[in-house]
């Protein structure tokens, strides 16, 4: 075979590979589109990626439903974590803040704060995690 025919047969060959392989579409915001062949809409990117849904509305319900979890459990941990005041003292402080004094009191940081209890200004009433505080 001639050099010229090799490589215009490896040409043909790559983009009927590229057409069977991919189908038309961009993606939208989250990652998905509307398949117009088969109907409904499906995602190959983000939170979504791999998912089908009937339709971007239900996608949507579904990134909704798989948010809010999150978000509780971030206010839970805030409002509920442990934080130590003192006998005398006014602040709220962290487990290991150096300002805490010999009192180490514990309570939910719900607590702290309906007591008037307010943020040390060292530690803001952070626990520490691998030397840093979140």
């Amino acid at each position: 075979m001639k050099p010229r025919s090799i490589a215009f047969s490896l040409l043909a060959l790559s983009v009927l590979a590229a057409s069977v392989l991919s189908h038309g579409g961009g993606l939208d915001s989250l990652g998905c589109h509307h398949d117009r062949k088969r109907g409904g809409y499906h995602c190959h990117r983000g939170d979504l990626a791999g998912r089908s849904f009937g339709s971007k509305a239900d996608a949507l319900k579904a990134l909704s439903a798989r948010q809010k979890p999150q978000e509780n459990s971030r206010e839970e941990d805030t409002e509920e974590r442990t934080v130590y005041v003192t006998k005398t003292g006014k602040k709220f402080h962290g487990e290991s803040c150096s300002y805490l004094s010999s009192s180490k009191i514990a309570m939910s940081l719900k607590d702290a704060k309906k007591k008037g209890y307010t943020a040390c200004s060292r530690c803001k009433g952070r626990q520490e995690r691998e030397g840093k505080t979140p």
